[in-house]
């Protein structure tokens, strides 16, 4: 018993009284001094009712069978063997789509690229800081800008939290260079100097066409070094012909424009572009920006990685971080189970062995996660791996739907417009602002 509460009482009946109060009420005390939380421990904890979790991935199908089982469900079930995961491939149909039918979601994955078009419109996303607040969640555990740019995209609600990011290396196909004799990429390059190398490495031999550097337009404009700012998420303001963006643009076109590379509409893809490397081995130098790659798709190809160029007066600063968001649904049935669910999966725990093993990359700070990776993965042995590591990412670009459409736009239209048009750029850039003015002024109008 409390002494104070003896003083005040000032008699041994008081006192007693007190105690079965205090018992009563819930407030520390008891007999013999003992505490709430040692009389809890004496009883048993009720048995957690059994709940289904399912879960989709907006970007990529995790098939239940396979990867996303093996990856994910076995270890949240084990975890918590009163939950049952589930997963909904991508092949069901969209969000809006499965929404409509009634299909339960709990947790849903999105990368910064694909929420704009899939979680948001669904309107299934719900705010997390309640949740955060309740289960004392330490945020300062991600690298800042994770955090940042999902406050950008929720108008300062945080409406996901970053399960990995895709690292931004260039991957290169060593038996190319080799057969021109051309030095591999090192850490440290420019832009400049990848794009020399690309001239030498774009080039037919034997009547197979060789291109220098296969990039995705897309996610390198989403996640350029220099923070392109296409429309104000406040004023709604667009500006796709500044000089930074035209800068950007006329870096990416001139690999296209490298005499001998013979673009087409389905190259100038993403999915072209990665073709290029992955499959059809002809691509010497590949910057995805968005994915990182598996044993399989890399199998046969004499390949390591090295830093993404520097651009030019900002040597050391990376690519943005492209954060894949867990999402939870606004019309699951067991949000605070799936909270839980979300707090293993973003544990240092489960976050170290997917490190191990470079399932992923972690935006967790913490250096052993970060030194781990691919020591369990022998596809890295003896690569180039620091590299997969954000250290100094640029600041996050202005996000919201616009800048998605924006860049989409520019990467697409922009891009087949100049390279297989031959429009001038700053037509083509003037064009593409007019869209998104009269997409924004259309959405207003709704």
């Amino acid at each position: 018993m409390n002494g104070n509460w003896m003083k005040v009482a000032g008699a041994a009946a008081i006192a007693s009284l007190l105690v079965v109060t205090a018992c009563g009420s819930g407030e520390p005390g008891g007999s013999g001094g003992e505490s709430k939380d040692q009389k809890k421990a004496d009883v048993p904890k009720p048995a957690a009712e059994p709940v289904e979790l399912v879960f989709f991935h907006a970007g990529g199908d995790w098939n239940q069978e396979g990867y996303f089982m093996k990856e994910y469900g076995d270890a949240i079930k084990a975890k918590f063997p009163h939950v049952t995961p589930k997963f909904v491939p991508t092949t069901s149909g969209s969000l809006d789509k499965l929404v409509a039918s009634g299909q339960q979601l709990d947790i849903i994955v999105s990368s910064v690229g694909t929420a704009f078009t899939t979680v948001f419109p669904a309107g299934l996303q719900t705010d997390l800081d309640p949740y955060v607040k309740k289960y004392q969640f330490d945020l300062t555990r991600f690298e800042q800008t994770s955090i940042d740019m999902m406050r950008q995209m929720g108008e300062g609600k945080l409406f996901g939290l970053p399960l990995y990011t895709a690292p931004a290396p260039i991957y290169y196909n060593k038996d190319i260079f080799d057969k021109f004799g051309v030095a591999y990429p090192k850490d440290g390059l420019t832009w400049d100097d990848v794009y020399e190398m690309a001239k030498k490495l774009t080039r037919k031999e034997g009547g197979q066409l060789y291109h220098g550097l296969a990039i995705s337009p897309s996610h390198y404009l989403l996640r350029h070094q220099t923070t392109l700012k296409f429309v104000d998420p406040a004023s709604l303001k667009v500006t796709l012909t500044t000089d930074q963006t035209k800068a950007a643009m006329e870096n990416l076109l001139r690999f296209y424009q490298i005499p001998g590379y013979e673009p087409n509409a389905t190259k100038l893809g993403v999915a072209g572009q990665r073709q290029l490397f992955q499959k059809d081995h002809t691509a010497a130098m590949w910057i995805p920006a968005s994915t990182m790659h598996t044993a399989e798709e890399l199998a046969g190809m004499n390949w390591d990685i090295a830093a993404l160029p520097a651009w030019k007066g900002m040597p050391g600063t990376e690519a943005q971080v492209y954060p894949y968001h867990l999402y939870l649904a606004s019309n699951g049935k067991h949000k605070d189970q799936s909270f839980e669910v979300i707090q293993y999966l973003l544990s240092d725990q489960f976050q170290l062995e997917k490190s191990k093993k470079a399932l992923f990359v972690s935006l967790l700070k913490s250096d052993a996660i970060r030194s781990a990776f691919g020591q369990d993965a022998p596809m890295y042995k003896g690569k180039n791996i620091k590299v997969m590591m954000p250290t100094k990412p640029a600041s996050p670009s202005p996000q919201s739907k616009y800048f998605s459409a924006s860049s989409s736009r520019l990467a697409t239209t922009v891009v087949q417009d100049v390279v297989l048009k031959g429009k001038d750029l700053n037509t083509a850039l003037r064009e593409a602002e007019e869209v998104i003015v009269k997409q924004i002024e259309t959405d207003k109008n709704k």
